[in-house]
């Protein structure tokens, strides 16, 4: 790989963990309530 290849793979990681970060923060109060609930999966809460 060149030196530009690398960078643009470390740029779209960094960038793609950073939306999952502000979207997990955003969405953990959510997923979190929603797990209490009775008979509601986890996953489903990720869903929607």
């Amino acid at each position: 790989m060149s030196l530009t290849q690398d960078l643009s793979v470390i740029g779209a990681i960094s960038a793609f963990w950073l939306v999952a970060m502000i979207a997990g923060s955003w969405k953990a109060p959510r997923t979190r309530r929603h797990a209490r609930l009775p008979g509601r999966p986890t996953p489903s809460a990720w869903g929607c």
